[in-house]
């Protein structure tokens, strides 16, 4: 089973800070994270190129890669989808938050579409109403 990595990319400076909550919890996996804020400015062409840096030096070192991005339908997102078009090393879900993120982490050894789906689930269980609403 390949390695997997882990690529945050959001809207600045959303991904370095989750990068940083990450290393908080899953410290020991310091280099298999990394992180992509993209500022108000960037063009797509140039998220587009940067993602595929970034996803050749995963393929060079035979991982694959889940890549977490914000929000749909944004700059980083369609960046993620033309960069990765194609790519069965690679799976992009969108809406991170830090349950997924940590789930993500937790299930890092099992190989890309479990933690893909592990990742999934914590978004959706980490979500929620705490407290009465009455």
């Amino acid at each position: 089973m390949k390695p997997v990595r882990l690529l945050i990319v959001a809207h600045a400076p959303l991904a370095s800070a989750l990068k940083q909550v990450a290393q908080h919890v899953f410290a020991e996996a310091a280099d298999e994270v990394e992180a992509l804020d993209v500022l108000a400015e960037t063009h797509l062409d140039e998220a587009v190129a940067a993602l595929g840096q970034l996803r050749q030096t995963h393929r060079d070192a035979g991982a694959d890669t889940l890549v977490l991005v914000d929000v749909a339908g944004a700059t980083p997102s369609n960046a993620c989808v033309h960069a990765l078009e194609g790519d069965a090393g690679a799976l992009l879900l969108q809406g991170v938050n830090v349950p997924m993120l940590w789930r993500a982490l937790a299930y890092r050894e099992q190989g890309l579409q479990a933690m893909a789906e592990k990742a999934r689930e914590g978004a959706f269980s980490g979500s929620g109403l705490l407290g009465s609403t009455d």
